[in-house]
């Protein structure tokens, strides 16, 4: 501020003294002119001065020409100020015009960098498509023939390499799908669907789904529902069994001793729910925690190195939660476990099935006593059974059970499988005076030690990890129909695969350019009992249409690869179509056989006439459970 009045006090200085100067100037020009006029008037006098007309001609000229001189130096001089004014004048103008032109450099580069961020996301794109059709291809074949492979007779040595081999293929695929997913989330392309789903059915999937991996470990998985939640809810049925899978999954993984809890719940504010995953595993530091989710991030070096992974499952999960409109927190303490938290809007879907609505039994004035050697499971069914009415007693040895017994009278007692079959069967002698229900909890190893032929002290059984419809129905039923049976929702005892026998037997066409593929493909068609041809590029997939359509013998269905040599999928899938809209007949189903997942893949499919898609690595069950669809609806020609 001092510097400014400094400068503005300097400055009025030099306009005063400028001012000054040449007001000096003027006077002393005006005395010089009237003392020169005086002058000359005074000495033309010619009794003073003997004038001379000649002599004054050349004074007189002589001091015009002095007054001309001057006259051009100022002129001079004002041509110069006027230059200077104008180079002033251009120099203030070229700042706008620069602007002006910076401005219009700006929106050209601006306009540029979109074009170009444009084409990068195209060719993002394309990479996704083709390294997805490139990497599944052939983790189809590896899948598909080790699964075929193990269903061969083979020596128990056969069996464990083809079960690694199976078990390798898999996890490169998990890991092709999370840098697919990776490259998805950075180029802008999460696709979230909004169609109802059942909230109960998908949680308890998960866990039933996770529970091998869990229960080989020695650890205990478990899921609860809160019934205060909506039956069906509107959202990503898939994106969210994504996201829970890949929690619940970490989870397992970085979990030692103890277990892992699913628990559905309403959240804090009307309209949220809440997801909660815990696990009783080795905790993330404070330090790392803010990193977590964070691309090809793991809590430290050695656990990268320890349990193995991209670090980039979390870094999806928070992308995918925050597209749902939602956010997940962590709370963790390193060596007691780590707690996420999702919190999503919750939107209910009108109505719902009657088989879908699940009605909990009203169990106020019931006492239940859980015995387990561990409390994740049983605190979960603890907290279900509060919710239904009854009074709980959480115990963890047998002796203190048997000792509780005599206090009242319990409604039930459930009893852990993990005791031992010896210790179990006591107790639930001792209890049959004393409890109306005496329930067994085991896992799906341990059907072998008690099954089919359950000891007449229990009164039923439950596979663990427990569904609430099971546990409802077996606790809800009156004491004289509670025999044991496996009409509870509980998957019956395997049987050995016999040969599929198809009362009518579906042509099917096949094209596909990979030789493993095909086999592939040919060898799980004819174990369901089709009859499958196969094709290796687009243009002998459309002759072996025309052929069949003129012999009589048209194919009930396509099975279309999407990326073929000649003439590809798609181009086949509209000379097809052309060629039935010329002609009366039935629309034969296409289905596109690709290992491209990405929505204009699915599109272009689609606008080429196909009906649906089959993704490489092609499921077995979902492939069958397609074909009997097929079957079941398909009209007499």
């Amino acid at each position: 501020m001092s510097g400014v009045l400094r400068t503005r006090s300097k400055r009025s200085e030099s306009d005063r003294w400028s001012f000054l100067g040449t007001a000096l100037r003027v006077g002393l020009a005006l005395s010089a002119a009237l003392g020169i006029a005086v002058g000359l008037a005074y000495s033309s006098r010619p009794e003073i001065s003997g004038y001379d007309p000649h002599t004054f001609a050349i004074g007189a000229s002589f001091l015009f020409a002095i007054a001309c001189f001057g006259l051009a130096i100022q002129t001079l001089r004002l041509r110069r100020i006027r230059r200077r004014f104008l180079a002033l004048a251009r120099r203030s103008e070229a700042p706008a015009d620069h602007r002006e032109t910076v401005g219009e450099t700006e929106q050209d580069i601006q306009t540029a960098a979109r074009d170009l961020a444009d084409e990068t996301g195209r060719a993002k794109s394309r990479l996704l498509a083709m390294a997805s059709h490139e990497i599944r291809t052939p983790l189809n074949g590896i899948i598909g023939m080790s699964r075929l492979l193990l269903e061969t007779p083979l020596s128990p040595e056969q069996t464990t390499y083809a079960k690694a081999v199976k078990t390798s293929g898999e996890a490169l695929l998990a890991l092709t799908d999370d840098l697919l997913d990776y490259a998805r989330v950075q180029a802008g392309k999460i696709e979230l669907d909004d169609r109802p789903y059942v909230l109960s059915g998908l949680i308890e999937d998960i866990i039933e789904l996770l529970a091998p991996r869990a229960q080989a470990r020695g650890l205990e998985i478990a899921a609860d529902v809160d019934e205060r939640l909506p039956t069906r809810l509107i959202g990503d049925a898939a994106r969210l069994r994504q996201v829970l899978l890949n929690l619940c999954g970490n989870a397992i993984k970085f979990t030692t001793s103890g277990g892992v809890t699913l628990i559905a719940e309403p959240g804090e504010h009307d309209g949220e729910l809440r997801l909660i995953v815990r696990d009783t595993g080795i905790g993330i530091a404070a330090e790392a925690q803010a990193r977590i989710f964070r691309e090809f991030e793991q809590a430290d070096v050695g656990i990268a190195r320890h349990f193995g992974g991209t670090g980039l499952g979390l870094s999806i999960t928070d992308r995918i939660v925050a597209a749902m409109g939602g956010r997940i927190t962590l709370d963790s303490t390193p060596g007691q476990g780590s707690t996420f938290t999702i919190t999503l809007p919750l939107v209910a879907a009108d109505g719902c099935d009657a088989a879908e609505a699940f009605v909990p039994p009203d169990l106020r004035g019931a006492s239940v006593m859980i015995v387990a050697p561990h409390p994740i499971e049983a605190a979960l069914i603890a907290r279900r059974l509060a919710r239904w009415g009854a009074e709980t007693r959480l115990c963890d040895d047998i002796a203190v059970a048997a000792a509780r017994l005599p206090e009242r009278r319990w409604h039930a007692v459930l009893i852990d499988h993990g005791f031992g079959s010896e210790a179990i069967e006591t107790l639930a002698q001792s209890a049959t005076s004393h409890a109306t229900h005496r329930v067994v909890m085991l896992t799906p190893a341990a059907r072998h030690e008690l099954l089919p032929d359950l000891p007449a002290a229990f009164t039923g059984y439950l596979v663990k990890p427990l569904r609430a419809a099971s546990l409802a129905a077996r606790l809800g039923a009156p004491a004289e129909v509670s025999a044991p049976s496996i009409a509870d929702g509980e998957p019956p005892e395997p049987t050995h695969a016999r040969p599929v026998v198809v009362p009518a037997p579906l042509a099917i066409l096949v094209a596909e350019d990979n030789d493993i593929n095909a086999l592939l493909i040919r060898a799980l068609l004819s174990r369901l009992g089709h009859r499958p041809e196969v094709v290796g590029d687009g243009r002998r997939a459309v002759d072996a249409w025309h052929d069949a359509q003129r012999s009589g013998t048209p194919f009930d269905l396509v099975l279309m690869d999407v990326q073929m040599p000649i003439l590809d999928g798609l181009e086949a899938a509209r000379q097809i179509r052309a060629a039935e809209a010329e002609r009366p007949g039935p629309r034969v189903p296409i289905l596109a056989l690709t290992a491209n997942t990405l929505a204009e893949d699915r599109d272009a499919c689609l606008a080429a006439g196909m009906d649906g898609f089959l993704i490489k690595p092609v499921d077995p069950d979902k492939l069958a459970e397609l074909l009997a669809t097929i079957v079941a609806t398909r009209q007499p020609a």
